[in-house]
């Protein structure tokens, strides 16, 4: 997310909701896919949490289409693998 996803138009889009195989796909789909598995050493991060986020914000969206606009979550930190993640900071606009 942030500036590096607008910089390099690093994105994946589908309809809400997704089910967590569609959320791997996604993150698959990412350029910078290679980060989240491991890269140059670093630990692989845990990339199953970030897809399960992905699939419970992607449900609370379809649920609440109606009366969210907007809905950021930046950033995220993605822990090392079975270590989870965090939301630091989060907002969401409604009508």
């Amino acid at each position: 997310g942030g500036i590096m996803t607008e910089l390099f138009q690093d994105v994946s889009y589908r309809l809400a909701p997704v089910d967590e195989a569609t959320a791997r796909e996604m993150l698959r789909e990412l350029k910078c896919a290679r980060l989240l598995a491991g890269f140059r050493g670093a630990p692989a991060a845990d990339a199953q949490a970030l897809a399960r986020l992905i699939v419970r914000i992607s449900a609370f969206a379809a649920e609440y289409r109606t009366s969210v606009r907007e809905i950021d979550l930046n950033p995220v930190i993605v822990h090392g693998a079975g270590a989870g993640c965090s939301i630091v900071d989060a907002m969401i606009v409604t009508e």
